[in-house]
C-alpha cells in the first residue's frame, strides 16, 4: 500500500537565486537590483512579546556586501539566468506559501538529514520569495550541515560586526537580507530577542537550521518558527528517513517538501 504521506511530485526546478545587477523589476514593486533600490527597512525599538510586555529590540544595520558572479554557487541559477523556467516554477512555490500568510511567515528550512540541500533550498525560496515581500535569511546551520549561507553567495562571513544593541545583516537585493553566523542555536534569552528584531522587520524569515535529526534543535525550533519546508532526497524516501523526519516533527506545520536531486523536481505544498 502507499504511503500517502509521500509528497506528490511537480515540475519544479532545483535551485534559484536573483541576479546581482539588474534593473529588472520584481513582482509586487522593488528591484531586486543588489546595487541600488530603496532604503533598507527600520524596526522598532521595541516589540509585544507573547504574554504582551513589552521587550526590547536590536537595532538592525543593513549593509550591501558586493557579489561576484564568479564566486557564487553555480547551482543557484536564479542568480545567471532569472528568466529560465525553472525560476517560475520557485515563483510559484513562493506564491503558495505567501497565500499561506501570517500563519506561515517564519519558516525552518530543514533538511531530513544533514547534505540534505537544506541551505540551497533557504537560499533558493528567499530570492523567489523576495518577490511577494521582505526576506531575511538567516544562518544558524550546525558543523554537520556542511555549507553555509555565506560561502553561496561568494562571502566569508568576516564583514559582520554585530554588537549587543545591534545586528548587522547584508543586503543581497533591495528585499532580500542575510544575517550570518546568527548565533541562533542554542537558544537563549538574547539569540530569541535577536530572532523577534529581524522578524519584526521582515515579512518572511527563512532559518537555515540544523536537520530533523537533532532532537535538541527541534526542540528550540519549536519555540520560534510558524511552519517548516522539509527537504529530503529521493533515497530518503525508500529507507524510512522520510517518515522519521515527519515523526520528529509531529505537532509542527510542515508547508512542504522539497525533493533535492530529483530529475523534475520537486515541491508539495
Amino acid at each position: 500500500m502507499a504511503d500517502d504521506r509521500i509528497p506528490d511530485r511537480k515540475r519544479t526546478g532545483t535551485y534559484l537565486f536573483v541576479r546581482p545587477k539588474s534593473a529588472r523589476k520584481a513582482r509586487g514593486g522593488g528591484s531586486l537590483d543588489a546595487g541600488r533600490g530603496t532604503p533598507a527597512p527600520s524596526v522598532p525599538e521595541s516589540s509585544s512579546t507573547a504574554d504582551g510586555s513589552e521587550a526590547r529590540t536590536a537595532r538592525l544595520r543593513y549593509r550591501r556586501p558586493k557579489l561576484d558572479v564568479r564566486t557564487v554557487d553555480p547551482r543557484l541559477v536564479f542568480f545567471l539566468t532569472p528568466d529560465a523556467p525553472v525560476t517560475e516554477n520557485y515563483r510559484q512555490i513562493a506564491a503558495q506559501l505567501s497565500d499561506a500568510r501570517p500563519g506561515t511567515r517564519r519558516i525552518w528550512i530543514a533538511g531530513a538529514a544533514p547534505q540534505a540541500g537544506a541551505t540551497l533550498t533557504a537560499a533558493n525560496l528567499g530570492s523567489a520569495l523576495s518577490e511577494f515581500g521582505r526576506v531575511t535569511l538567516i544562518d544558524a546551520s550546525t558543523p554537520r550541515s556542511g555549507r553555509a549561507l555565506t560561502s553561496l553567495f561568494g562571502l566569508t562571513g568576516t564583514e559582520q560586526g554585530s554588537g549587543w544593541d545591534h545586528l548587522d545583516l547584508w543586503l543581497l537585493a533591495d528585499r532580500l537580507a542575510l544575517q550570518p553566523q546568527s548565533g541562533l542555536l542554542p537558544l537563549t534569552p538574547e539569540s530569541s530577542r535577536n530572532f523577534q528584531s529581524i522578524a519584526a522587520a521582515a515579512d518572511f524569515v527563512l532559518v537555515d537550521g540544523p536537520a530533523v535529526d537533532e532532537p535538541e534543535s527541534v526542540g528550540a525550533m519549536r519555540q520560534i518558527v510558524d511552519a517548516v519546508v522539509l527537504v529530503i532526497r529521493p533515497a530518503d524516501l525508500g529507507t524510512g528517513r522520510y517518515e522519521r523526519a515527519l515523526d520528529r516533527l509531529q505537532g509542527m506545520k510542515v508547508a512542504g517538501v522539497m525533493v533535492n536531486g530529483a530529475t523534475d523536481d520537486v515541491l508539495s505544498a
